[in-house]
């Protein structure tokens, strides 16, 4: 019995093991190309930032008040789309996939960071002329909302947090911290 069951456990490890190997050489990626075809809108610009192609929607009155909406993890632009046309009859919406999200794909230094989308944040809009704007962050989009804020207040006349991360980052609380076991990290 004490077989069978070391047997079925050493399957079910290799079996995970295998499947995170798969996942990680990217077997079931959707090329980018693939899903701008599918998800594509024309609303859809795009910019280059740093090597990146940024995906970004700018609507509204060009002289308006500007609004610059950051999503949160695991999510896009679109997430936007119901409060963002009503708001861009009287302001200047601009929205933007952070670095791997919905259309902007993956950063090609690997920079993957608060900071890189804080840059994104400041570029794109430098690109787009804006000078100054309030911004609306939503769960990880608030750290980025809060910080660009403090390292730029003259360019930041609101600010709206909604459910906005930001616990001070310590060894318990970064999000970027090796998670699990030793050889539970060497699976992954």
């Amino acid at each position: 019995m004490i077989r069978l069951v070391a047997g079925i456990v050493l399957a079910v490890v290799l079996a995970i093991g295998i499947f995170v190997m798969v996942l990680e050489m990217g077997s079931f990626d959707i090329p980018l190309a693939e899903l701008e075809a599918k998800y594509k809108t024309d609303q859809s610009q795009f910019a280059d930032i740093d090597g990146m192609r940024v995906h970004y929607y700018d609507q509204g009155p060009k002289d308006a008040p500007a609004l610059v909406m950051l999503h949160a993890s695991y999510m896009h632009l679109r997430t936007f789309d119901v409060i963002a046309k009503p708001l861009s009859e009287k302001y200047r919406v601009v929205r933007f996939d952070f670095p791997t999200a919905g259309l902007t794909g993956h950063d090609p230094k690997e920079r993957y960071s608060i900071e890189l989308n804080i840059m994104v944040l400041d570029e794109l809009t430098k690109k787009l002329g804006i000078e100054k704007f309030a911004m609306l962050g939503t769960s990880s989009g608030g750290p980025v909302a809060f910080r660009f804020a403090a390292d730029h207040p003259d360019r930041v006349t609101r600010m709206i947090l909604i459910n906005a991360a930001g616990m001070p980052r310590t060894a318990v609380t970064n999000p970027y911290r090796p998670r699990g076991t030793a050889i539970g990290r060497w699976f992954i």
